[in-house]
Order: C-alpha cells, then structure tokens, then sequence
C-alpha cells in the first residue's frame, strides 16, 4: 500500500459527511471531479472500495464506516499539529526581550525607569515580550555576558566590551554621617577629603567601585574601602565611613535621616559624572531591537 495522501483523506471525510461529491465539492470550493477523482484514487491506493456506488448516490461501505471514523481521529491530530505550529511562531515572533535593569536606574531611587516608562516601551514594541528584570550591576554585566540577559542598563560595563549606546550621565553624590567632619561643610566634596574616611561598597556592585578606586588614583588619592559590604537604607554608621551613589539617589537617602548629601567635585572642581549605559553582546540587532534601543534612549532625552 502507498502513502496515504492528506488531501485525498479530507475529500472522503467530506463526501461520507456532505452524502455526495457534489455537496462536498461546495463544502471545499473545488470541482466535483476532483473529489471524485480524489476519493478513487484514495480507494485504489488502500485497494478496498469505501462508498457503494448506485443510481441514487453513495453509501460508506462497512469497511468505509470504520476507515471514515479512523481518518477523522487522523485529521484532528492533523490540526492539533498545525495549531501548535502556528502557537510556536506566534510564540517565536513574540520573544522575550529581557532587560537586566540595575535597581538605582528606578524612579524610587531617584532614576528615570518608572513603571509608567516601562509600560509605554511594552506599548511602543508590540511585537515584543519584554521582561525587566532588576539586578545588581555586577550581576548585570555577567548575565548579558552569558546571554541571559538581552540588553543591560547599569553605570558600568566593565572590562568586557559590549555593543552600547549611552543613555545619560549622572553626578555623583557621598553621603556622610552627622559627626562626619564633612558634614558641616560645603555642599561638595573632593576625592582628597575623603581620604581620611573608608568607603562602604554595596555588594554586587564591584565594578562600579573598581572604577570609582581607578578614578580616585587619577586624582592622587588612594580611597580606603571599609570591610563593611552593606546596602545602606538607613543612617550612616558613626565610624567615618561614607557612600557613594548617584547624587539623587544620595539626595533622597539622606532627607529621610541625619545624613547629608554632598556632591563629589574633581580637583579641577569639576563634577564626578558617571554614563548610563543601555549595551549588549555585539550582535546584529533585529528592526524590533533597534526599535527598542531607540524608545529607550527617548526615555532619556525627553
């Protein structure tokens, strides 16, 4: 016996249903001898007649009974198979998008990213499944480095050189304690007067404050990191330490506590600035993700 043709399967579970290779013929928009012709031919390739064939018309054969009810069970799976196809690239065309975003990029924190941004980037890029998924920035850059991330947004990049666009740049702010010496002086400060103090860094944060330590050494000053490893939310420890963020995350710290927030000045009395970066594995970016880079980077310069 030759393979059973698909076609030749629904022009014979539409005639038993239809009563006659006419009505089926309508049911298919095809020609009657094609439905005849096709039933024949499926009748000859199995080499057992399924209609009786009489002056009035057609009647299903005993054995046609069992093979109509067989083929229907066939065809269903047929169309389970083609639906699941068609979900899959449904699903394929609707990809997830995900963005590693670090926290301090928020709005709670004084960042752009607020969820009325995120929602308007979904509505711009409806063709796209976008997941924001907040991560230290150390974290950031490792998982766009595996892949497991898309795209990253963070102030840093470190040593791995990623595809990127720059999105804004911030001055940076230090936060210090009431009976920090600094306290009660001017509204900035400078590498060199935070000599005297330790620096408490937040963890998963490494490369931020590996470049902020490499800064610091351009301007002749060898900042001392604290063994403390912490996310400070609430006052600054008595001990002289102090933190750097972005001088509005510092700003919104401290007018919920007695600290101060001072902003880090150069030697040449120029603020410390920092990029935000959107990057990613060097790659060729679909129409859909410089789409996406774009409406981000809009975000940022309205």
């Amino acid at each position: 016996m030759s393979t059973l043709d698909l076609r030749q399967l629904e022009y014979f579970a539409c005639t038993a249903d239809a009563g006659s290779f006419a009505q089926a013929a309508n049911r298919l928009f095809v020609a009657p001898q094609a439905v005849s012709k096709g039933v024949q031919r499926l009748e000859a390739s199995i080499g057992t007649p399924l209609f009786e064939r009489t002056a009035n018309g057609i009647m299903l054969t005993e054995f046609g009974t069992l093979f109509l009810h067989k083929t229907k069970e066939a065809l269903s799976k047929v169309s389970e198979l083609e639906r699941l196809a068609q979900e899959h690239l449904e699903d394929a065309s609707r990809k997830s998008v995900i963005i590693g975003v670090n926290p301090l990029c928020g709005a709670r924190f004084g960042g752009t990213l607020g969820g009325g941004a995120l929602v308007e980037l979904q509505k711009h890029n409806p063709s796209a499944n976008l997941r924001f998924v907040e991560l230290q920035g150390s974290n950031v850059i490792h998982d766009v480095k595996q892949g497991r991330l898309d795209f990253g947004i963070s102030g840093t990049m470190g040593e791995h050189q990623f595809a990127c666009v720059e999105l804004a740049r911030y001055t940076m702010g230090v936060i210090v304690a009431e009976n920090s010496p600094l306290y009660h002086g001017n509204d900035t400060v400078t590498f060199e007067e935070l000599s005297d103090g330790t620096m408490i860094s937040s963890p998963g944060e490494n490369d931020f404050y590996q470049e902020l330590e490499h800064l610091a050494r351009k301007q002749g000053v060898t900042l001392k990191t604290s063994p403390l490893q912490a996310f400070v939310d609430d006052e600054m420890p008595d001990d002289g330490s102090f933190v750097v963020r972005p001088l509005q995350h510092a700003m919104r710290m401290a007018s919920h506590t007695k600290d101060r927030a001072l902003m880090l000045m150069k030697n040449d009395g120029t603020p410390v600035e920092r990029s935000l970066y959107l990057f990613w594995n060097e790659r060729d970016l679909s129409k859909e993700e410089k789409h996406l880079v774009e409406c981000i980077r809009e975000i940022y310069t309205r």
